[in-house]
């Protein structure tokens, strides 16, 4: 990530927070960019939530920068996510797209939709 890339050198060790999905993830990332990874977690990966919950992955929930650069390169780490995920080999991850549904009176938040990563709700 860019804040890791301004902060430390390749080899250098970066700490990881948490051994579910998320921040086993994020250490996975963080070693096939060249860094030694340490992972702090109260339990391990299979004593976890991750071990036995499913997730939804929708950019909701979070602030998005007001459109320009900030909220291009956003819109591209979404897409990049979503790539990685779609990627993964389903029988042995898990890992599947299912359509959005919400209720009619729900407000609508075009933003969520404009990465093209995942389709508006029906």
């Amino acid at each position: 990530s860019k804040l890791v890339d301004t902060r430390a050198r390749p080899g250098e060790t970066i700490g990881v927070l948490g051994g579910g999905v998320t921040g086993l993830t994020g250490a996975l990332a963080l070693l096939n960019a060249g860094y030694r990874v340490r992972i702090y977690a109260q339990s391990f990966a299979l004593e976890t939530v991750s071990n036995i919950a499913g997730a939804l992955w929708l950019p909701t929930g979070i602030e998005f920068p007001a459109p320009g650069p900030a909220r291009d390169r956003f819109n591209g780490l979404l897409r990049r996510s979503h790539k990685l995920l779609t990627e993964l080999d389903a029988k042995k991850w898990g890992v599947r797209e299912l359509p959005v549904y919400e209720p009619i009176h729900s407000e609508f938040h075009e933003e969520y939709f404009e990465s093209g990563a995942i389709s508006p709700p029906r």
